[in-house]
């Protein structure tokens, strides 16, 4: 399950949407909208395989994916993406799909650092972990993901992936009223920071428990 929330950018939808025909993708996408969206989206048409949820109202990305993995379980796997991505790699998705099999926990080159973002995780692994996310609501999900990969020595970077984050930080876009609302970062920070110190063992031993019964 590929999950894509999406908020005042009906012209990044359709970004994507272009790019995800151009590179060949075969993967259904799960568009997340809120039910109080401004912009007008209706005129998009959904792609084969691809389906909307719309939610009471768009939290941070974090309380999204937390939300739609409760409500939508038994999935093979779940990624998590943003409107702000476009893929630039051909069948990228398969890619990564063959990737997450293979090693739980994956996510491709974002175009910006050396770290990349939004992972792709063995639904059963993610399902089983869902209970002991860190609680924050936008920021560090993608880093929590990304520590335990590294911890654990699973899965990690697929440098020869890319999936381009068109962010305004690296100067490919404006700061728009969705990015102005996602939140206190300090805040995630602080939750995120004191979460790996008061249970981050107990998580790593779970998963390396849920991993080791695969």
């Amino acid at each position: 399950m590929i999950i894509l929330p999406t908020r005042g950018r009906p012209s990044k939808l359709k970004r994507f949407i272009r790019a995800y025909e151009d590179m060949d993708s075969s993967l259904g996408v799960t568009l997340i909208f809120d039910n109080c969206e401004k912009k007008d989206y209706s005129k998009i048409e959904l792609l084969e395989g691809w389906s909307k949820v719309k939610i009471d109202r768009l939290g941070g990305v974090a309380t999204i994916y937390r939300q739609i993995m409760r409500d939508y379980g038994g999935k093979l796997f779940y990624g998590f993406l943003g409107d702000d991505m476009t893929p630039e790699t051909h069948e990228w998705d398969m890619k990564l799909l063959k990737s997450c099999m293979d090693g739980f926990i994956v996510w491709a080159s974002d175009g910006i650092g050396d770290t990349g973002q939004n992972p792709f995780v063995l639904g059963v692994l993610a399902e089983e972990l869902l209970p002991f996310l860190p609680p924050v609501r936008h920021f560090y999900f993608d880093t929590f993901w990304r520590d335990l990969s590294d911890d654990l020595q699973i899965g990690g970077l697929q440098k020869d992936i890319l999936l381009k984050h068109h962010h305004y930080t690296a100067g490919l876009s404006v700061k728009d009223d969705t990015y102005k609302q996602r939140g206190n970062s300090e805040e995630d920070r602080t939750i995120y920071e004191t979460y790996q110190k008061e249970h981050w063992d107990f998580v790593l031993r779970r998963a390396e428990s849920l991993i080791l019964s695969i």
